[in-house]
């Protein structure tokens, strides 16, 4: 069985789906785990093949518009910003995945891009 997992997020996004990636591979699963460049070196630690998605989500959270984090901004403000990196990477997000779902047998995603997994679905 292949399966292509899919996040883009912080570590709390990605570290579960690094986990649960090792735990498919254990299974016997052919798995890829599609996510945040930043989550490269822990895949690799883990023994997990990854493959990176366009955009950052560190320099995204630093950048103008998401100076609410460090203004105090509220729900509101988050949801712009996560919506803006969305806007920003979706079309190059749904490239990758149809390509390296292309051939698997299921998708599982979470996190800011689970809407990208579910419309490759």
């Amino acid at each position: 069985m292949r399966v292509v997992a899919l996040t883009f997020g912080t570590e709390g996004d990605l570290r579960p789906m690094v986990a649960l990636c090792r735990g498919l591979r254990d299974a016997g699963c052919d798995a890829l785990l599609l996510g945040e460049r930043s989550a490269a070196d822990y895949a690799a630690q883990c023994g997990v093949p990854f493959a990176p998605l366009a955009g950052d989500m560190a320099e995204a959270m630093r950048s103008a518009t998401a100076g609410f984090l460090r203004d105090g901004g509220g729900v509101a403000d988050t949801a712009k910003a996560l919506a803006e990196i969305a806007r920003a990477n979706t079309a190059a997000w749904m490239r990758a995945t149809l390509e390296h779902a292309a051939q698997a047998d299921g998708i599982v995603c979470a996190g800011l891009a689970i809407y990208v997994g579910l419309s490759c679905a």
